[in-house]
């Protein structure tokens, strides 16, 4: 089996950024933007037994790195809230035992 090559991999990930050049670490893909992107469905298989994406839900991914809380909100199809999101950020939080997920009204 061919194996994609995790840098080709990571950098076509790299495409992602906030409007001041900023790789957005967080941003949930789907697998619809991977294969936008260039990636097959073989390479975006490959991208998670290599540990560049993290599969969150079925047709989900993340970036691999991002934080525990990252990966639980994401895959109960929820966003960091609150004090969970301040963490990442450097400001002090007090002990939380769980993440704060907010979900979005549909």
């Amino acid at each position: 089996m061919l194996l994609a090559h995790p840098d080709s991999t990571h950098s076509l990930l790299t495409q992602w950024r906030e409007p001041d050049g900023e790789l957005i670490s967080h941003r949930l893909f789907t697998a619809a933007d991977l294969r936008r992107a260039g990636l097959s469905k073989r390479r975006i298989r490959a991208a998670v037994a290599s540990g560049v994406l993290v599969h969150v839900r079925r047709g989900v991914y993340l970036r691999a790195g991002v934080t525990r809380d990252v990966v639980v909100a994401a895959s109960a199809s929820g966003r960091l809230a609150c004090v969970s999101a301040l963490t990442p950020l450097g400001v002090f939080v007090r002990d939380r035992p769980v993440p704060h997920i907010h979900f979005a009204r549909d």
